[in-house]
């Protein structure tokens, strides 16, 4: 995998970073105020320790002595006469020791108070870019079309939204933070360090600074090499942890099939198998990580060591001066900053590293944010004509595979305005594909599809929302209250409108059964659809409910009767010719007695072209593809054999209940409405 591109980082931390600019500028200020003053407080503690060495008695009068010690190592005084020998940087630093106490302690305080604020400002700041990612790419994920959403599982876009994020916002805000915080501290480590060693050498520091400096850029390189073997082992364990939460989303999405299925050692088997692969894949990092980790940490200590080593022969040298309690002091210095220089590049190094392994979950993140939705806005919206609701397929041709052949392939027909027209053919005829794209879902790859004479790529996405809407086979709900679900279909419906319409559809009673105590409209509708306590018939009315408050005059209807009853599906067959009329229909089932039944018209669709229109007369007239698929289903139901459930006589008509019949397929029409056996 190549390395993940520096300007692709560098556009995206502007764009977090912009998110917050006041608290992320803020937060990195203080990280550098309370940096410097923890470097400042160390040096005050080596000045402390030289104020608390011996000072040379001062020199009987007229004895002749000189009144402060002699020069040593090139000219750089130590010792009396108020001179504490403290480098280059003594100007900014205490002349007594009470001083030096003091200071320091108010430094140190100082230090604890800027760390607080810098962490309470950190997690504000970082809690807010995450929200704000998690809320694109929320809205990016609704604006994408079937396309992406076939390539990326639900399971994976709820490990990138709840987990990958937080990852992508930490790196990309540090990738600006990190340069410059450490950038500033090995700065300003370095000139600490080097101020010591011209304390402990009297200035002749020789060719000292180059082995110092080759050994602070050397030994980091090191590190890198060495942590450079993790990047695969984490990108394995990222893959595994994905595969993990695929099959734990198989697993827990039907539990209950699996059971039915008596599949349950089966599934616990597959899923120990991902358990132990991500145990092994989590290992293997785990120990390239400690190998890396141990060599990194020895690293300052090399560096400690050396300049320690270097530090004590000088002092050694100075035994029976004055300035040896002032060495002895710089060499503490030397011992802490030392390690100090040598950290800021270390966790650069370790930083990038650590960017490099989450290559995967980066790239997770940043493909939904970046991907492009299929659908655009146009830059000019047209408005349909007011009213128009004929819906018209111009010479349309889909493909859903690149190399594919065309699932629509030339198509063109008007469907008429105000009637229902039924869609039907083979499987993978391309019936749903004509829905989604009429729903604009997805556009063709060529000709046009029009709404009372207007391009539905040059309307408004909200226009064309408001003038068509769809019935999907498997109809959202959220895991919320009626009335939330409801609104989904008009937000802005008050509760009469909503109890309204649930009346007129004839799903009240189950809504107040399902209220348990409070208002029908605040019971708790499941997302699943085996949850709660509505049967898959009412939620089937209940998001037939919510299409009708939308008022668009095109309805499309995927599929609408699988998994219902007879009994609802005749309330459907009474609810499409009632509460639809008027609207432009286009009407996709598999059952052809429900087709036969409220269509108007009927579209034979095979080769992806319109082969065939029957109208409402002549659905069994003559031979057509409607008649092999109506004769198919039948034989397929009970091999023959149905239950026939007899029309119910009007009042004062029969004797006595009905008892149902059996009857063997018949080549008419669609008779009375039957159960199939079983």
């Amino acid at each position: 995998m190549p390395e993940i591109p520096i300007r692709r980082l560098l556009v995206w931390s502007g764009r977090v970073i912009a998110m917050t600019p006041g608290r992320f500028t803020a937060s990195l200020l203080i990280a550098i105020l309370a940096q410097q003053l923890m470097f400042y407080a160390s040096q005050l503690l080596v000045t402390a320790l030289a104020l608390l060495a011996p000072q040379p008695a001062a020199p009987a009068m007229g004895s002749g002595a000189p009144a402060t010690a002699a020069p040593m190592g090139g000219g750089c005084a130590v010792g009396g006469g108020g001179e504490t020998g403290l480098g280059f940087l003594a100007f900014m630093l205490p002349t007594d020791l009470t001083t030096a106490a003091v200071l320091f302690a108010v430094v140190s305080l100082m230090v604890l108070v800027l760390q607080f604020a810098e962490n309470s400002i950190n997690v504000w700041c970082d809690s807010a870019m995450v929200g704000r990612l998690q809320q694109r790419l929320h809205d990016r994920l609704l604006a994408l079309g079937p396309a992406f959403h076939q390539k990326v599982s639900v399971a994976q876009t709820q490990q990138i939204a709840t987990v990958y994020l937080r990852t992508t916002q930490t790196m990309l805000r540090h990738i600006v933070a990190y340069p410059i915080l450490y950038g500033v501290g090995f700065v300003t480590a370095t000139i600490y360090l080097f101020n010591n060693l011209t304390i402990v050498t009297q200035c002749d520091l020789g060719v000292l600074p180059f082995i110092i400096l080759a050994a602070i850029v050397t030994l980091p390189i090191v590190s890198w090499w060495l942590a450079g073997r993790l990047r695969r082992a984490y990108r394995v364990v990222t893959t595994e942890e994905q595969e993990l939460a695929v099959a734990f989303v198989n697993s827990a999405a039907r539990p209950l099939e699996i059971q039915l299925l008596d599949a349950a050692r089966q599934r616990a088997a597959a899923f120990a198998r991902e358990v132990a692969d991500v145990v092994r894949a989590r290992l293997r990092a785990a120990l390239n990580n400690e190998i890396a980790n141990q060599v990194q940490a020895a690293t300052p200590r090399v560096l400690q060591i050396a300049v320690l080593i270097y530090g004590v022969f000088q002092a050694i040298q100075l035994e029976g001066t004055a300035a040896q309690g002032v060495a002895a002091a710089a060499i503490v210095g030397l011992i802490q900053f030392a390690p100090q220089a040598v950290a800021p590049i270390q966790q650069l190094i370790q930083f990038f590293l650590m960017v490099n392994n989450a290559r995967p979950q980066l790239d997770l993140a940043l493909g939904v944010l970046e991907a492009e939705p299929e659908v655009r806005e146009p830059a000019r919206p047209k408005a349909p004509p007011a009213g128009a609701n004929d819906l018209v397929f111009d010479n349309v041709t889909i493909k859903l595979k690149a190399a594919g052949a065309p699932v629509l392939d030339g198509l063109s027909h008007a469907f008429a305005p105000g009637q229902v027209t039924a869609v039907v053919g083979r499987s993978g005829s391309g019936k749903s594909t004509l829905l989604t794209a009429a729903a604009r879902l997805r556009d063709p790859d060529s000709g046009r599809i029009l709404l009372g004479g207007v391009d539905l790529r040059e309307m408004a996405l909200a226009e064309l929302r408001q003038r068509i809407a769809m019935l999907s086979q498997f109809p959202l709900f959220m895991d919320a209250s009626v009335r939330d679900n409801l609104r989904l279909g008009r937000a802005v419906a008050d509760d009469a409108a909503l109890e309204a319409v649930c009346r007129a559809i004839g799903v009240w009673p189950a809504l107040e059964a399902n209220a348990k105590g409070g208002t029908p409209l605040d019971g708790v509708i499941h997302m699943e659809a085996n949850k709660g306590a509505l049967s898959g018939g009412e939620r089937r009315l209940l998001a037939f409910a919510r299409l009708l408050l939308t008022e668009a005059p095109v309805i499309l209807l995927d599929e609408p009767t699988t998994g219902v009853d007879g009994l609802t599906q005749k309330r459907l067959e009474e609810l499409v010719g009632k509460r639809l009329a008027g609207r432009t229909v286009l009407l996709v089932d598999h059952d052809m007695d429900f087709v036969a039944a409220v269509a108007d018209r009927i579209c034979c669709l095979d080769g992806g072209k319109v082969v065939d229109v029957l109208e409402k007369g002549d659905f069994f007239a003559r031979p057509s593809l409607f008649r092999e698929l109506h004769e198919a289903r039948r034989r397929a139901i009970g091999a023959g054999l149905e239950i026939v459930t007899p029309p119910r006589a009007p009042p004062g008509e029969g004797a006595g209940p009905k008892t149902p019949t059996l009857m063997g397929l018949a080549s008419g029409g669609p008779g009375p409405r039957k159960t199939p056996l079983g």
